[in-house]
């Protein structure tokens, strides 16, 4: 799986186009309140997303998986 890094322009895009009528999510944070403060975040924004992918940059957490086994019937077997 190849992830490419993005760009400023981009994460002001998905951010304009948030639905404003949509709940917050589990951060909080609110279409609206991401909108008004969108000159202020969506530079910070493309660098979070950008910094894991740069090349020996990868935190040993995010290596990590933690796999449930969701059974279909009683048997866990």
């Amino acid at each position: 799986m190849l992830i490419l890094p993005t760009d400023p322009e981009v994460v002001s895009r998905i951010i304009t186009s948030l639905k404003s009528n949509k709940s917050s999510g589990h951060d909080g944070f609110s279409s609206k309140f991401m909108n008004t403060l969108k000159p202020a975040l969506y530079k910070p924004i493309s660098i979070l997303i950008n910094k894991p992918l740069e090349p020996g940059n990868n935190p040993a957490n995010i290596k990590i998986v933690k796999i449930t086994p969701i059974y279909k019937s009683k048997e866990k077997n």
